[in-house]
């Protein structure tokens, strides 16, 4: 278990925001054992993408507040090595129909470490370079948070 938990803390940072249990690594130990890009299914191995659903859907609920969830939601969208974090608001002139805009993309590079994206006008993607990368995906989320050029929620 110490080697499990070892290995979880080296390639994902602090586990103080999810939670889970000694047996849950330890079921996922063949999966464990390929936490690089290397036999990973669709891009990001099995293990590392079920920690980042736990970590952005935490996100996601904790950063809309209830009462306005029928107006504003968050979403994330995981695509090989990228996941886009995505703000979704009804349409002004279609009652009912959902728009997506993405907001930021997190990026699972060949070193183990995750790299913040901002997007520009015409949809492409550049490095946020006011965070470093990171093995630790909260410390890109909470960089997302800070927003220092409000490059990311206005």
């Amino acid at each position: 278990m110490a080697f499990e938990m070892r290995l979880f803390r080296a390639h994902f940072g602090t586990a103080s925001h999810i939670s889970f249990n000694a047996s849950s690594i330890i079921r996922h130990a063949a999966v464990a054992s390929h936490l690089t890009l290397e036999g990973a299914i669709g891009g990001i191995a099995r293990l590392t993408k079920r920690l980042v659903e736990i970590k952005l859907g935490a996100y996601c609920e904790k950063r809309i507040p209830h009462h306005v969830r029928d107006q504003v939601r968050l979403s994330y969208v995981i695509r090989g090595n990228s996941v886009t974090l995505n703000e979704e608001r009804i349409a002004f002139s279609q009652p009912g129909t959902w728009v997506t805009v993405p907001i930021a993309q997190f990026r699972y590079e060949d070193n183990g470490s995750w790299g913040l994206f901002c997007s520009d006008r015409n949809s492409k993607w550049h490095r946020y370079h006011q965070a470093k990368p990171s093995r630790d995906l909260d410390t890109l989320l909470a960089a997302l948070d800070a927003d220092q050029t409000g490059i990311f929620w206005g």
